[in-house]
């Protein structure tokens, strides 16, 4: 503020301000989007910070298109989703809602799957045999008895 300046002049100078300011912003953000990646967050935390890096540059007048967005999904998404990502950028018209509803799905999907696997392995690693505790003492030959079940 200046002496003797009126609210219409202070106002300008705040919004020239803030214009010199967004060129580089927009710059900065356009960056921090492209790089933005998956890392160990879940699909739906993924998808809503690209959602707020692109609704960041949008309030510095560089929106994002839909088709835009649905790319860097994609680009930045963990490896585990490659074939879901190939199917989702080969459908035409594919929105940015759908997409993270497809990868969220994989997601669900590769989760249960460990789950299952993790489940079979531990019944396998307990029915595949009883060890030394199954031997007969009572011999000196050391037979093989039936483990109780």
């Amino acid at each position: 503020m200046t002496a003797n300046q009126t609210a219409r002049e202070l106002w300008d100078a705040i919004a020239n301000h803030f214009q010199a300011n967004k060129a580089p912003r927009a710059i900065f953000l356009s960056h921090s989007f492209h790089v933005l990646t998956q890392g160990n967050m879940f699909v739906h935390e993924y998808a809503q910070a690209l959602k707020q890096a692109a609704d960041a540059l949008r309030d510095v007048d560089k929106p994002i298109a839909e088709s835009e967005m649905v790319l860097a999904l994609l680009a930045g998404a963990d490896p585990r989703y490659n074939t879901t990502g190939e199917i989702i950028a080969g459908e035409a018209g594919m929105t940015f809602v759908k997409a993270v509803d497809r990868l969220a799905l994989q997601e669900l999907r590769l989760a249960n799957q460990a789950k299952m696997s993790a489940s079979s392995a531990l019944v396998a690693s307990s029915s595949s045999g009883c060890g030394s505790s199954c031997r007969s003492a009572s011999s000196s030959t050391s037979i093989m008895q039936p483990c109780p079940n």
